[in-house]
């Protein structure tokens, strides 16, 4: 279109241009992906093994304050099998932030024997965890199980009630038919 061959108005036009138009944030718009390896000078490295490892001690500490309280509320008999499928969630969560922060702890380990060393700690720790977790699904089965148990075992009673009703008059409608049909005489 040349400009003589333009329309006078163009703001037709424009809007139906500007209503198709999706906004980009700001932000979208500064984002810059980087592929690039962190690199960090000896000094850097160090205090990043430092925080990564207190993070690890952290996740750790948290993790083992779940399992103690885990482990009273399993002592506890009257702890319902809810309770037990809520903190075996935020159990497998903090396992979780635990198994993170080992990871990052473990990516800036140099040597072959600091990272063996490294595994072995983690190793004992998920051991225990593990086994703390099979305690915690064992107990939360067998809570389970009672429960449907006492459901199956209700709901069944009453089965038998009905049944018992209903044979109780069968038998006697076919009683009935048989003395209204003269078979006994």
């Amino acid at each position: 279109m040349s400009v003589a061959s333009a329309p006078e108005d163009l703001a037709p036009f424009l809007d139906e241009d500007l209503e198709n138009v999706v906004p980009i944030a700001q932000s979208e718009l500064n984002v810059k992906i980087s592929k690039r390896k962190e690199k960090f000078s000896e000094k850097g490295k160090s205090f990043q093994k430092e925080l990564r490892a207190k993070r690890k001690e952290t996740a750790f500490r948290n993790l083992r304050k779940k399992l103690d309280h885990i482990k009273k509320l399993r002592e506890d008999p009257k702890t319902e099998l809810e309770v037990f499928e809520v903190q075996r969630n935020e159990l497998d969560s903090l396992k979780d932030v635990f198994n993170q922060a080992c990871y990052a702890h473990e990516s800036l380990l140099d040597s072959f024997a600091e990272k063996e060393e490294s595994y072995q700690w983690y190793d004992i720790r998920d051991r225990e965890f593990t086994e703390q977790r099979m305690k915690l699904c064992e107990q939360i089965q067998c809570l389970e199980r009672e429960s449907l148990f006492t459901k199956s075992s209700a709901s069944s009673s009453h089965k038998s009630e009905v049944r018992s009703k209903s044979s109780k008059g069968s038998t006697k409608s076919s009683w009935k038919r048989k003395m209204n049909s003269g078979a006994f005489n």
